[in-house]
């Protein structure tokens, strides 16, 4: 197996040598990003992490591993975004709506996280399926609720219409 060294990000130092696996576990642990310049023998040249290994890709030894749910990342994401949208105008009424806000940042922070996993233990797929079923039904909740507030405004809207209308109307 290749021995992988690594530029650290913090220091520029040159750290290694590693093996494969742990230059992924350092990925999937936010320790290294996909620019991280990374070098093994056989390359000319330090290059980005995300052009010496194919990131997404099974680990090695990956017996046991499967792909996360599909839709979990989309529906967390949509979920995130429309908590932090709905705890700002709460922020404003009700300042003790603060932790709402750091769901929906922490949300955003766990997606990205998984985001860096693509393949998890199989003992975790039963767990992360309800997950995505609680993030699905959330996200539900969301749209119907963007619904009524679209249709409610709009319904406001004809309404001072109707009223100016009338308005106008009697004063001809």
């Amino acid at each position: 197996m290749a021995n992988w060294y690594y530029v650290d990000p913090k220091t520029s130092d040159k750290r290694g040598p590693y093996d494969e696996r742990r230059i992924r576990q350092g990925y999937i642990d936010g320790l290294l990003s996909a620019g991280t310049l990374v070098w093994r023998e056989g390359l000319a040249n330090w290059v980005p992490l995300r052009d010496a290994l194919d990131l997404t890709a099974a680990p090695p030894l990956g017996e046991g591993r499967v792909p996360l749910p599909a839709g979990l990342c989309a529906w967390m994401l949509f979920d995130g975004i429309c908590t932090i949208i709905v705890s700002l105008p709460l922020l404003l009424l009700l300042p003790w709506n603060i932790p709402l806000l750091v769901a929906g940042i922490a949300l955003l922070g766990a997606r990205s996280t998984l985001e860096r996993t693509p393949y998890v233990h199989e003992e975790t797929l039963p767990f992360l399926l309800r997950l995505r079923t609680v993030f699905c039904a959330v996200g539900w909740v969301y749209i119907v609720m963007i619904v009524l507030a679209i249709v409610l405004f709009l319904a406001g809207v004809h309404l001072s219409f109707a009223a100016l209308a009338d308005t106008v109307s009697s004063s001809l």
